[in-house]
């Protein structure tokens, strides 16, 4: 509501009811989940980071390719869309193409391994289409750290807050996004205490909490 012009001259009129899912298939993951999720790690044989979303400009997925020179280990990106044949060929031309694996669509259960096998979401998103973020929910239900990008006018970085339950850098920047990723390599504990918080920070926004702060807001105007 902050980061809306229009919204924010009827600010003392708004309530803000965050997007809610079912967080159960990432917090008890099923038999097939995990079993991809073994998959990936074996082929990875190292870090593994992922990108989850359309192939669309604003996701800035050619941040995450540049990141991906100075990191060590695998990118799988999961989804599709318009972008997909360009960033391909960028990972070619940066020379990280034999470490990018492109799945395209997936099942719900893959969906799942693949959060429960990467060491990190990435999430480089770069303009305000990007209004929210549902796939950083999605890690986080699963115990997956975010390094995502502080958007103005956006809610990115408040899904998953810097230091709580990922890192947050700037936008558009590939260096400060793989010094990102290289702290949850480097520094001791610091994944683990994120992943923590990850899930810890995933109850904000489950379906059910979703629910009843709208059923609030109608009580109220009842009122």
């Amino acid at each position: 509501a902050e980061g809306s012009p229009l919204l924010t001259r009827f600010r003392r009129k708004v309530t803000v009811v965050p997007l809610g899912i079912d967080l159960r298939p990432f917090q008890e993951p099923s038999p097939g989940a995990l079993a991809h999720a073994a998959a990936l790690g074996a082929k990875a044989g190292g870090p593994l980071w992922a990108c989850v979303g359309r192939l669309a400009r604003y996701k800035g997925i050619d941040v995450a390719l540049g990141a991906l020179r100075d990191v060590p280990g695998r990118l799988v990106v999961v989804g599709d869309g318009p972008m997909g044949p360009a960033w391909r060929r960028l990972a070619g031309a940066l020379g990280v193409a034999d470490r990018v694996d492109c799945h395209g669509r997936v099942t719900d259960a893959e969906l799942v391994g693949v959060y429960r096998a990467a060491t990190a979401v990435w999430f480089p998103s770069i303009t305000p289409a990007e209004a929210f973020g549902l796939a950083q929910v999605e890690a986080m239900a699963a115990g997956c750290p975010v390094v995502n990008t502080a958007l103005p006018g956006s809610g990115v970085p408040w899904v998953c807050r810097d230091g709580v339950a990922g890192l947050t850098v700037p936008t558009g920047d590939p260096a400060a996004l793989a010094a990102a990723a290289r702290r949850l390599l480097d520094e001791p504990g610091l994944r683990d205490r994120l992943a923590d918080g990850a899930r810890r920070e995933a109850g904000r926004f489950d379906h059910r909490t979703m629910a009843a702060a709208t059923l609030a807001v109608y009580r109220q105007v009842i009122r």
